[in-house]
Parts: C-alpha cells; sequence; structure tokens
C-alpha cells in the first residue's frame, strides 16, 4: 500500500512537470553514458594511467549535475514532509472584489435554477464547517422516471482541468504534497485512481451526459481544495496557496452564482452511493474508517465512494453509476466474492451538487440486496464497524421512515448519507406504492 502511494504521487508530479522530468531523465542518460566510458576505459588501460583527463571531468560535472538536479526537485517537496509544519484551514466564504460572500450566499447557476435546484444546508456538528448542496427534487423525479442516460466518452473537459492545473504549478502541487506527507503519517489512504468524471450538466428532458476520464488527484487539487488554505503552522497568516482561486463562481447582480458542470474548470469526479436493505430487510450503515479521505470517522452510507472508470458499461451512463453504488457496496462488505449483479438490484434516486467541494457531482440510490443481514461483515480497510440498523426488521413504509428520520437526526452523519436519506424520503412521500414494491414490504 505505501509503495503504491509513493508511485502514486510520483508519477503524478513527473507527468505534470514534464520539462523537469526531461532535464533529470537526459542528466540521468548523460550520468551513465559517461561511467560507461569511464569503466571501458578503466578496462583498457588497468593501472588507470591513461584515464584520459576530458572524461574524468566530465564524470564529475555529469555526477554533480544529475545529483543537484534530483536534490532540487526532492527539497522542493520534502520540507512538508515535517509534521505541524503546514496545516490546511477550510474557509466559509468567497472574496473578490466585489464584497465578501458566503457559502450559504451561494446561488444556482440560470440553467440550475430553471432545472429546480435550489441551495440547503446539510446540518452538522461543526459549526465553523457548515455544509451545503444544491438539490433538485425535479432532476431526482427525472432520474428515477428516466430508464436510461447515454454516456458519451469526451477529453476537452480533462483538457482543460489539466490547464488549469498547471496554471497554478508549485504552488498548487505544495497542496498535494501536504496532503501526500499528511496521509502518510497518519497511515491514511492517497491513491491516484483513475475516475469517471461529469462534463456536462445533468438536465430536464436530457438523456445524455459527456464524461471524461480524470484521477482522484486532479480532484483534490480541484475540487476538494477549493474551500481550503493552506498555511504555515506558527504564522497562519503566511498563506501558501488559497484553494479559492479555483472556485467555479460568477457574479451577476451582485449575487454569487455556482458556475455549471459544463463551464466550470474543475475535475468533478462522481460520487456515489446507496442505501442497502438485505434480503430480510434490515438497512446497513457503517460508521467510515479514519484512514478514509472523506468522512472519516462519519456515519456513510451502505456503499459510499466515487465511480471508477472502470464502471463504464457500454454507453450507458444509468448503468455504469448503478455498477458504481454496486462495486461501491461490495468493496465495503464482506461479500466480495460476489458480482455486483449477484449482489443485487440498485436504483438511482437522487442527485446534487456538493457546495464545499466545488459543485462536485454526487449520485444517491438505493439496493435491494440478495444476502441475510447475518452474511454481512464490515471490510475493515474500508469502514470501521456496523453502526446502525434498527433492532428488527422493516417491516412497513411506517417503520422505514421512522428509522430513516432518526439516522438522519443524528449530527455526526456524511453528506452522502444525509442526502441518500433526504432523496429516500422525496422518493417515499412521491412514490410509495414504488418503494413498497421494490424493497418487498408489507402494504
Amino acid at each position: 500500500m505505501r509503495f503504491r502511494m509513493y508511485r502514486d504521487y510520483f508519477w503524478y508530479i513527473a507527468m505534470l512537470k514534464k520539462k523537469e522530468t526531461f532535464i533529470i531523465l537526459v542528466d540521468f542518460g548523460i550520468f551513465i553514458a559517461t561511467v560507461y566510458a569511464f569503466v571501458e576505459q578503466m578496462t583498457r588501460e588497468f593501472n588507470g594511467a591513461g584515464i584520459s583527463f576530458s572524461i574524468g571531468l566530465l564524470l564529475v560535472l555529469s555526477t554533480i549535475k544529475f545529483g543537484w538536479d534530483c536534490y532540487k526537485m526532492y527539497s522542493d517537496y520534502s520540507a512538508y514532509n515535517g509534521l505541524g509544519k503546514y496545516m490546511s484551514e477550510p474557509v466559509s466564504q468567497i472574496v473578490n472584489e466585489q464584497g465578501v460572500f458566503k457559502l450559504r450566499d451561494l446561488l444556482p447557476g440560470t440553467e440550475d435554477e430553471e432545472n429546480g435546484f435550489q441551495m440547503q444546508k446539510v446540518p452538522s456538528r461543526d459549526a465553523y464547517h457548515e455544509e451545503y448542496v444544491l438539490v433538485s427534487d425535479e432532476i431526482d423525479n427525472y432520474i428515477r422516471k428516466t430508464s436510461e442516460i447515454s454516456l458519451i466518452p469526451k477529453t476537452r473537459k480533462y483538457e482543460k482541468v489539466r490547464e488549469r492545473i498547471k496554471d497554478e504549478g508549485d504552488a498548487l502541487l505544495a497542496f498535494l504534497t501536504f496532503n501526500f506527507y499528511r496521509s502518510k503519517n497518519k497511515n491514511q489512504y492517497f491513491f491516484n485512481e483513475q475516475k469517471l468524471c461529469l462534463s456536462t450538466d445533468i438536465r430536464l428532458n436530457s438523456t445524455e451526459v459527456e464524461c471524461h476520464k480524470g484521477s482522484y488527484y486532479d480532484t483534490y487539487l480541484t475540487n476538494i481544495i477549493s474551500m481550503q488554505k493552506l498555511v504555515i503552522a506558527k504564522k497562519p497568516e503566511s498563506i501558501v496557496f488559497d484553494g479559492r482561486k479555483l472556485y467555479p463562481y460568477g457574479i451577476s447582480d451582485g449575487e454569487l452564482r455556482l458556475c455549471s458542470i459544463k463551464d466550470s474548470s474543475v475535475n468533478n469526479e462522481i460520487g456515489v452511493s446507496t442505501l442497502a436493505f438485505t434480503k430480510d430487510r434490515y438497512l446497513v450503515l457503517w460508521n467510515q474508517n479514519a484512514m478514509a479521505q472523506s468522512s472519516g470517522n462519519l456515519l456513510v452510507p451502505s456503499g459510499s465512494g466515487s465511480a471508477d472508470w472502470s464502471d463504464i458499461v457500454g454507453e450507458s451512463f444509468t448503468q455504469s453509476i448503478q455498477k458504481g453504488m454496486s462495486r461501491e457496496l461490495k468493496e465495503e462488505s464482506s461479500l466480495k466474492e460476489l458480482s455486483a449483479e449477484q449482489i443485487g438490484e440498485t436504483r438511482i434516486i437522487g442527485f446534487f451538487r456538493w457546495v464545499r467541494k466545488a459543485g462536485k457531482p454526487e449520485f444517491v440510490g438505493i439496493t435491494k440486496m440478495n444476502a441475510e443481514w447475518l452474511d454481512i461483515k464490515p471490510e475493515e480497510k474500508e469502514v470501521a464497524r456496523i453502526s446502525h440498523t434498527t433492532n428488527s426488521s422493516i417491516k412497513n413504509l411506517d417503520q422505514l421512515s421512522k428509522s430513516l428520520a432518526s439516522i438522519k437526526s443524528n449530527l455526526n452523519i456524511s453528506v452522502p448519507l444525509y442526502m441518500n436519506i433526504d432523496a429516500m424520503e422525496r422518493y417515499i412521500a412521491r412514490e410509495p406504492a414504488e418503494v413498497i414494491a421494490f424493497l418487498g414490504l408489507d402494504s
């Protein structure tokens, strides 16, 4: 695991800093060629007396140059290895020449507003870390009613995201390095997996979306840190990088509005979460492992994470999201020997944009599992333990509604779980018969 983290981290830097990487590789080639020439001449002149001064000098100089280039690249990032030297601070307002705007002042963009999106606060135990989402009951109902949304793979959005990351240069990579070392020191996972990312918006009456392949590091450097500052711990006023430079917003008539997914230059990897109900009608939830990058130690859905590029099913966006939800459920339980299809049927029931994470797209669903309650155990590398079930199996809709309300009132709850329950409650209100039939509840 540790080797994989180092591999992902150094490969990502090498890909973004191609010029510096190329110089080091050329220097290394010169160094190797010089050593080869030196050894070859040493072989011919056994006592070394006949070795030319030029080859000896070239060996010394190429060694110094190669060593200096490696040291410089290493020293640029090794400073962030010091425990407590730097820290990240969450921020809750955007400041520009037109004023100071808090996250709660943010409005949906014009197109989002036309599609019914509204700002909603997610209760939190942390008063200094308020969470908000943009959600549309009309969009959620449209997703539930639309049997198939097509996926169109494109690369143009990915190119735009990478250009933005390169434009910020070393200051942005400093944030990546800080979190790499912080994760390593805390025994957290920080891998650069290939992700399925949303390039265009979810709209009413649209049956196709564009997607691109991005990486988790791309998401971290655009979505995740967009409302964080990297500062020197002993001098918090000394800002290394302010992530708000990346936040995708516009100001119209003095109002702060979140950019559409299509118009933003953040990666927007797709979050996926599902509430799983067992064959014997128990609801499964977990406590997130402290090693997770997001929602550590909070109550989380039965399956929760993000869609991988490998989740793509043909040209179907709908099936790809369902597969991602089922895969996350599979990875966080003891049912890894089963295929995603064998685990059960998954439906998408809602969508929201996570405001603190630059409007990151998130889909939520429900899964009717083929497994029974006693068959399921937590995967300890993913989640800590089972944190909540009803005292008995859920018999009817009234019992389900009360159970969901009880979980939702817990302040130690993750944003995906809160919004999963929120979408489920609205689904029950609109289509109670559908929910009863799908979960096999008593009418």
